[in-house]
């Protein structure tokens, strides 16, 4: 097999498996938010995702993965997290 196909497969597998963790990821943010709905809690909690992003750059930075995508990446899952407890807290 020649390399270019070889590092298609790669990312092919290396792709299902983000798809199969973001899929975890937002099964738990999912109860998160009906947790705080539960609890009258607010669905945004500015200190928690300050220090997750800072976390996140810091693995980013050490995975050789550019600050710059690391930040588009982290802002597209907080939007849609944020977007989905928004939705839970006004369900009836």
């Amino acid at each position: 097999m020649d390399e270019l196909q070889s590092l298609r497969e790669q990312i092919d597998r290396l792709d299902a498996a983000l798809v199969y963790v973001l899929g975890q990821r937002f099964a738990c943010t999912e109860k998160i938010g009906r947790i705080k709905k539960d609890r009258g809690l607010p669905g945004y909690d500015e200190q928690r995702e300050t220090s997750q992003k800072e976390r996140l750059f810091h693995l980013a930075a050490d995975a050789g993965l550019a600050p710059g995508v690391m930040k588009k990446i982290f802002e597209t899952v907080t939007a849609a997290v944020r977007e989905r407890h928004d939705q839970i807290r006004h369900e009836k």
